[in-house]
């Protein structure tokens, strides 16, 4: 009479791996409130801005007809930068691209 070991145990699954995500830096502010009302009012923290959610970040007149612009204030999904310089970006699936002008104090 031969005698078999017992198959292998299979692996145990792998425990479900958290998808990291950014969740914005707002969510600072609920455990830092004084770090993220200082750090909130500074230029860093406002060089990316959404203007739907703040039109007056666009600092040039797009009413004004000018040939080197050649998108408007509609196809802008984020701006970068602040009172210097801006650049605009659009929004095309889940990329952003740069559009082809951007503000610039001389």
């Amino acid at each position: 009479m031969q005698t078999q070991a017992a198959p292998p145990r299979p692996a145990a699954a792998p425990a479900a791996a958290v998808q990291a995500s950014y969740v914005g830096s707002t969510r600072c502010g609920d455990c830092h409130p004084a770090i993220y009302a200082r750090w909130s009012k500074t230029r860093m923290a406002n060089v990316v801005t959404d203007p739907k959610v703040h039109p007056e970040v666009i600092i040039p007149d797009f009413s004004k007809a000018d040939p080197l612009l050649t998108f408007t204030k509609d196809d802008i999904a984020f701006v970068y930068g602040t009172k210097w310089k801006q650049r605009y970006f659009k929004k095309v699936g889940n990329d952003y691209f740069p559009l082809p002008a951007q503000w610039d104090v001389t």
